[in-house]
């Protein structure tokens, strides 16, 4: 029997983990939600925002009953098991189960609204009539600028790095599961291609990596020799890869490139690309969201092949290139010129964002990059940007 796929949504009190929750349970088959705030015997031996100064270390809260429902429930047929707690991977007792952490982003204004809101009106059975009791809202408002607020502030600090997804919590449920879900969507069915790769007697699928002719002229007219020219490569430059799949153009990088970096957000096809890539002893790879991800390094060159098309947010993708390239360092980006919203690879479909070359063009000026040169292959449009150096 297949194992559950366990999600957690986590977020600051009132930021709309609880109803993302319930919005994402709606497009998952199969699947069952279970909330921190149903259980009594969940509890801190101390007070939450000492504890929370002290370095709010997650494993200091006894969460053995939430375990130990992930753990029966993982035994049974669900698909999906949505866990709607606060702590996604850090609490170590509940994280080993996650498979994929999602925190859901919102402003501290937004989420103290929405629990005074939700904590302290009632509305009468005219719906157009409040009833608030000012004394209340008085006490918990003075309390939160007191004590509570770098406690709620320190939440996103500390459970961002450690996020597979971080979505905006000012976005509707509905916008924000259907991002989830496309996000899982995308993981999952790359994960599915190592495994259709791994069994070659019901699937005629092969590593990327290791195309062979005619497969390998076909992935060149996305980025053959002049998409690796454009990176200006040498033994002194520390390239990122945006995107790294099981290694099929890293192949051709890492030798000729003094350190390398890849990034993806599938951990099957990051255990491949280990597999693939062994030979070199400057490779390190990531497995994580490149958008979130907390690099510690600058890089001299960056680049990205079929890896846009999954990303949403083109603007804020563009705009960490920037800022991970060392002053006068490059970016190279290969976008499809398909313009669907959906892949179908037969047994599954995956939702993609079209890259448009006006829009991605705008973009990278606005950005701040010098656009060096633009080129179309048969299926791709290429980008060859800079970063201006310092003054």
């Amino acid at each position: 029997m297949k194992k559950p796929f366990v999600i957690s949504i986590s977020g600051i009190s009132g930021g709309g983990k609880t109803t993302v929750a319930n919005s994402l349970k709606e497009r998952l088959a199969h699947s069952i939600i279970i909330s921190f705030d149903d259980y009594d015997n969940i509890r801190l031996n101390r007070d939450i925002n000492e504890w929370s100064a002290d370095g709010n270390n997650k494993n200091e809260w006894y969460v053995e009953p939430l375990t130990n429902d992930i753990k029966r429930m993982l035994k049974d047929s669900f698909d999906y098991i949505v866990v709607d707690y606060p702590f996604g991977y850090r609490n170590l007792s509940v994280g080993k189960y996650i498979d994929f952490a999602v925190f859901v982003d919102t402003p501290l204004d937004i989420a103290l609204a929405r629990r005074i809101i939700r904590d302290y009106t009632n509305r009468s059975a005219d719906r157009n009539k409040i009833e608030v009791n000012l004394t209340t809202v008085e006490n918990e408002l003075r309390f939160y600028l007191e004590h509570s607020r770098p406690t709620y502030a320190r939440m996103p600090e500390t459970q961002k790095p450690f996020s597979d997804l971080v979505v905006n919590g000012t976005k509707t449920p509905d916008d924000i599961a259907d991002e989830i879900m496309s996000y899982v969507k995308t993981r999952n069915h790359y994960d599915a291609l190592i495994n259709e790769i791994d069994d070659p007697q019901n699937y005629k699928v092969v590593d990327p990596a290791h195309d062979i002719e005619p497969l390998k002229s076909y992935m060149n007219k996305w980025d053959g020799e002049a998409f690796l020219e454009a990176m200006q490569l040498n033994l002194n430059k520390s390239v990122l890869e945006i995107g790294v799949g099981t290694g099929r153009l890293a192949l051709r990088v890492c030798g000729k490139c003094g350190s390398f970096t890849g990034i993806d957000i599938s951990p099957k096809t990051i255990e491949r690309a280990k597999e693939n890539l062994r030979e070199f002893s400057n490779v390190h790879l990531i497995c994580g969201n490149y958008l979130t991800h907390k690099f510690h390094s600058t890089f001299d060159v960056i680049y990205s092949s079929l890896t846009f098309m999954h990303i949403k947010d083109k603007k804020a993708a563009i705009q960490k290139a920037l800022d991970l390239l060392s002053p006068g360092g490059r970016f190279v980006l290969s976008i499809d010129k398909n313009q669907q919203t959906d892949i179908d690879y037969g047994t599954r479909r995956i939702p993609v964002f079209p890259d448009r070359p006006e829009e991605v063009s705008e973009l990278l000026t606005k950005a701040g990059f010098t656009i060096e040169q633009q080129f179309e292959t048969e299926f791709a449009v290429i980008f060859t940007v800079v970063k201006g150096m310092s003054i």
